[in-house]
Parts: C-alpha cells; structure tokens; sequence
C-alpha cells in the first residue's frame, strides 16, 4: 500500500503530525509540540510567577509593611488581643461591639475544642449530626481581667447537642451528667 496520495504528496494529516518543528517548554524545558508550554501546569506555574494576581498593596498599620489587600497588620504586628494570651477587657476594648466580643470569645473556644476533639459527639447522648461547643461555666461570670485562655481552657468546654446545650445554659443539666461518660 502506497502512503502518499493519489497526487503523490502526503496527506495533509500526516503532514501536520509529523513535519511540526519541536519548541522548548518557558517552564521546565521540555520538548514539545505546543507553542509555549508543554502543558497547563507548566503554563500556570510560569504566568504567576511573571504577573502573579496577589501583589502586596495595602500597608500595615502599626509599620507600614507591604502586606496582602485582605490583611490589616503584618504578621509581626498582629496585636496581642487577636491570641489567646490576653483578657477578657482586652478583647472588648479592641473587638468593637459586643457582638464582635462574643465572637472571638467562642471562635477561639471552637477552635481549642476542635484541636481537642471534643466536637465529634455529644457528651449527654452521644449524637453527632450537630455538636456546639459550651461554656461548662459561663463567660459571663469571669472577671474582665481572666486570661482568654482560662475561659476557653478545655476544662471549661465541652460538646453537646443543640438540645442538651439549651439545657445546660437553662439550669435543666448538672454538671455532674456532663463529667459522666455515657
């Protein structure tokens, strides 16, 4: 069987397949066929880091370090308040409004009781589908000058169940059930 055509020529398929001059990939130096880049990862990687789309716009306040859009202090500046070393008067003197005080309060309490994994299951009953993280007692009856860590100690949290948590912030469940493995 003849390859070339009735013309005597290739066909233009294998012409196109098989006469394309090799290029280097900008990236990894690959040979390929492509243009450019011998493939969407080598593009990708190569295109960010020429004009990568995160740039460094905005300033710290505290120094005025060049930082992400996003941010507002750098991470040498990030006050103390925004850890877990500082008090109860701290939070709400730099968190704004009360709203934004119980927030960090519990999100820094969430946080410590899903490192612990006390959040897998209900304490009470053992339900798993919804688990909260609850003050045993109540951030309420600290002191202002209580460290954060002493209210969001694990000693202090615990999981329970929307049902269970309503009882505990009503007086309805003893802290006795709660240290009780069911």
């Amino acid at each position: 069987m003849n390859p070339l055509g009735p013309s005597g020529c290739k066909p233009a398929a294998l012409s196109r397949l098989s006469y394309r001059p090799m290029n280097t990939c900008l990236h990894c130096g690959r040979e390929t066929v492509n243009q450019k880049f011998c493939s969407r990862s080598c593009a990708v990687s190569y295109n960010n880091k020429r004009s990568p789309k995160r740039k460094l716009t905005k300033q710290c306040k505290k120094c005025g370090a060049l930082i992400h859009s996003s941010r507002t202090y750098c991470p040498e500046c990030i006050p103390a308040w925004n850890k877990n070393d500082c008090t109860l008067a701290e939070v709400q003197q730099n968190a704004g409004s009360r709203n934004s005080y119980a927030s960090i309060v519990h999100q820094r309490a969430r946080a410590a009781a899903k490192k612990a994994k006390l959040l897998n299951e209900c304490k009470v009953c053992g339900y798993s589908n919804h688990v909260a993280c609850c003050h045993i007692r109540p951030v309420s009856e600290f002191s202002l000058d209580t460290s954060l860590s002493v209210v969001n100690d694990l000693s202090n949290l615990v999981g329970l169940c929307p049902n269970h948590h309503w009882e505990l912030d009503h007086g309805l469940l003893e802290l006795p059930d709660l240290t009780s493995t069911r």
